[in-house]
This record gives structure tokens, sequence and C-alpha cells, in this order.
């Protein structure tokens, strides 16, 4: 067993954890970060598959000059290593016959509800005056106990616009009825109205701008290399051991990985208060997703509007994402996620072609049930986009299917889990997993801190790796 010391280790090399190191390698701590997996940057990564290279995250939000995520990368200086483009339109919404775009433009994007909504014009610029005008604390004190089907109802009498803006928020992966509506604001205010920011090159050299950042800060990245247990002395985190049997000793500790795995499989159950470990295991996941990442050979820019992203809802239905029962009928009639990087970025397919990934929301189910109907379950979802991109079909040369094992393959996340914990109302309390530990010096960072939001993400996790910094730096300060 070999002995290596450091002030920081930090498990995972998502943005969070990428995130703290580099603001704590900056701040001149030695700091290692030892990742699972053989790349970094968690969701934020990329294959490829023949010419065509396909991303997991597509888009990005709050990199405006003055949103967190905008500042972390400017204070880092990932800003200066790449382009980050705002696409627009962002998004198209296909609503069963109805299409309305929304760009940049605020003021244009709620005037085109409103002309689909003449009925409830008025309603509509207050509902979205107030979400986008107040400030977030005004938004946590009136809307932090309530669901997002309450707020709806205060404001709307008409179904199908109740229904349109719980399919504007379906990337939650929660309907009205649980979802948070203080996490409903939020997404709304960021992922909709601000969305569709873009790093020239593609999610991968968005997270090499992070690694190369952190090795000329003097971090340390180690790769494909698994944590075994976090040795507890006296109540205090001191070191890890790898799987291997090596043993790395640190001042501090940031798990930026799974939490339930963290606190029931990395530390033994006698250092930790029962109530704490029981609270972890109670809490919901998010859900996860099904992807089908296609290659076509032609271009789709001009008859898709040059758009980022184009959600279809064949029935105008709220979808449930737990609803198994929808994967079985002859029809998918729940809510379709389609991406096209390529069209913000010729790098990712070769001339006149592009890539497009198509996403259903879903629970984890089960191995054998995606092993049995993930082909199926691919044809369906193509024959209905097929409805709003006519022959589609046709046009496929590539195809690579991923499922929510997949994504616990990349992440070990639970459940292979998208976005941290669910939020409903519930689950937003940040007293719930809070970053600072019943373990002295073990903190946390990455989308399963609980936030007063509810809101995950890549830009949540950069704050949360910000946050688990200046938790260490306060630390030395006092020390």
């Amino acid at each position: 067993m070999r002995k290596q010391e450091y002030d920081v280790i930090i498990i995972g090399a998502g943005i969070g954890g990428l995130t703290c190191g580099c603001y704590l390698a900056k701040a001149g701590m030695k700091v290692l970060i030892v990742e699972q997996h053989r790349v970094p940057g968690g969701y934020c990564t990329a294959f490829k598959r023949g010419d065509f290279t396909f991303q997991v995250v597509n888009t990005l939000e709050n990199c405006r000059e003055d949103g967190q995520f905008g500042r972390i990368l400017r204070e880092l200086g990932i800003d200066k290593k790449i382009e980050i483009v705002k696409t627009n339109p962002c998004l198209i919404l296909a609503f069963e016959r109805d299409k309305i775009i929304f760009g940049d433009n605020k003021k244009e994007s709620c005037e085109r509800l409103q002309m689909r909504f003449p009925d409830q014009a008025k309603e509509v610029e207050e509902f979205l005056g107030f979400l986008l005008e107040s400030s977030f604390v005004s938004l946590y004190i009136k809307l932090k106990k309530k669901t997002f089907e309450e707020v709806l109802n205060e404001y709307f009498s008409n179904q199908k616009l109740k229904a349109f803006f719980a399919f504007l928020v379906a990337h939650t992966g929660v309907p009205p009825v649980r979802l948070s509506a203080l996490t409903a604001a939020i997404h709304l205010r960021e992922s909709i109205f601000d969305g569709g920011y873009y790093p020239k090159g593609g999610m991968r050299v968005f997270v090499d701008a992070f690694v190369e950042k952190f090795h000329e800060f003097g971090g340390e990245l180690t790769l494909l290399k698994t944590v075994k247990k976090i040795k507890i002395v006296n109540g205090q985190a001191v070191g890890i051991f790898l799987e291997n049997g090596n043993f790395l000793q640190s001042k501090y500790l940031i798990c930026s990985s799974d939490v339930t795995q963290t606190f029931t499989q990395l530390i033994d159950n006698k250092c930790l208060p029962k109530s704490f470990v029981r609270k972890i295991n109670n809490l919901q996941p998010s859900i996860s997703v099904f992807s089908a990442y296609l290659g076509v050979n032609k271009s789709l820019k001009k008859e898709l509007d040059s758009c980022h992203e184009l959600r279809y809802s064949p029935s105008g239905n709220i979808d449930d994402p737990l609803d198994v029962a929808r994967f079985q009928k002859d029809y998918f009639d729940g809510y379709i996620f389609c991406y096209f990087p390529s069209f913000s970025d010729s790098t990712l397919a070769p001339l006149n072609n592009d890539t497009i990934t198509l996403s259903v929301l879903t629970s984890y189910i089960t191995d054998k049930f995606w092993e049995q109907n993930k082909f199926v379950v691919t044809d369906k979802i193509i024959r209905r986009i097929e409805e709003v991109i006519p022959g589609l079909l046709k046009s496929i040369i590539i195809k690579e299917i991923s499922t929510p094992k997949t994504l616990f393959k990349f992440t070990l996340n639970r459940n292979g889990a998208m976005r941290g914990w669910m939020p409903t109302p519930n689950q937003i309390d940040m007293a719930l997993v809070p970053q600072e530990t019943p373990i002295k010096r073990l903190f946390l960072a990455g989308h399963w801190v609980t936030l007063p939001s509810g809101e995950a993400g890549v830009p949540m996790a950069g704050f949360t790796g910000l946050r688990a910094a200046k938790l260490v730096l306060q630390g030395e300060q006092h020390k």
C-alpha cells in the first residue's frame, strides 16, 4: 500500500468536481480529482460513431454575462479557451397541430403564446411577468411549498394552456401535480427563456477547457480509478482507499459523485447517524432518459429553422415519465425531445449531414426490459417524430441507443438519474442534503446537493463546486 498526501481529494470529475478543483488549485492547494470513467465530464461527454460525434448533454443555460455560471466561466478563464454561442431560435414546440418558436427575445416568445391562447392573453402576460421579473427571494417565498399545478390553476382556466406549460417544463421529468412550482419557475427562466447556449466544438471541448485550466493551476486528474472506501478517523475524513489498495491521504475530501453510494457504500454506517442514512435512502432520485443517437445523410437545418431543440407532444396530454405503459402501446404518445447539435457545430457531422438525438424521459425500469424492448421503443419514437420530420427513417445511416443503464455506467448515478433528486416540493430543502456533511472535512458538490430551487443541471453543478471550494478555503482561514 502506497501513501500519497494531498490538501484536497475530489471524487468525481463532472462539472461540479472540475469547477471545485479549479478554484482550489487556483488558490494554491494541492488537489487530486479521482474519476472512475475513462473520460472526465460526467454527462458532459461525447462519443464518435463513424464520422458522427454525439453528445449526452446538448445545450447549456445560465451562461449570460450576469449569470452565476457565466461568472464562473470568466473567473476561471474558461471563456478564454472556448467560445459559447447563443442559438436562436433555441426551441420549437410541436404541440398537437401547433408549432410555437421560442427564441432569445422574451417579448416575442410571450406574444406567440398569447396568439395561440388569445382567451388568456392577459393571464399569460401576468404569469410570465411574475416568473421572469420577480427576484429569486420573491419566487421562493411565494412558490416554495406549492406544486406547479397549484400555480397554473391560480392563473389559468384553459386546460390546453396548462398542458402547454407542463410541456415547457417537461425536461424536469415531473408532471405539474408533483413538480415543485419553484423549480418550474427557475426552469422556465433559465432553460426556456435563456437557454440554448452552446460551446463551439462541442461538450468535449467544453470539458477539456476545464481540465486544461485545472492542470494549469497545478491540479492532478486521474482516470479509471474507483474509490473503494473513504477513511474516517475520529469523525473526520482523512483520505480514500482505491480499488487497487492504494491509500491517498488528504486534509479535505469533496464528493462530487452519487450521494447514495457515498454514504451507504464508501463510508462505514457506524460513522454516520442512522437518521441521515435513512433520509438519503428515502429520497427519490430524478428521472432517467432513453436516447437514440442518429446520424442522417441529409441536412435538416432549413426545414427546422436552425433550432437547437424540437419538442414534440403527439397527443397534447400531460406525460408522466413514470408510466411504463407508454412503451407498450402501438404508437408512443409521450413527449419526445429532439436535439440538433450539428446545426450549431458543423464539426459533429460530415458536410450536408446532421446529428440528431431523440430522447424520452423514463424511470430505470429493469435491465431486462431494455434488453428486450430498446429496438422496438426506438422504432416507435422514430415513427412518431417522422410526423414532424418527414423522411427521417430513410435518411438514417448511424444509430446508437442509450438506456438508463448506460447513464449509470457513465456516472454511477443512482437509477441512472439525469438531474440529481426529483424536484418535488418536499425535496428542495437545503437541509436535506447540504454540502456540509456529518463527517468533518467531507463536503459535497454536484447535482445531488439539494438547493432551494431544486433545479439541477450543468450550471448548478458548477455552482455547488464553487461553494464547496469556498467551504474548504473558509476552513483553512479559520484554522
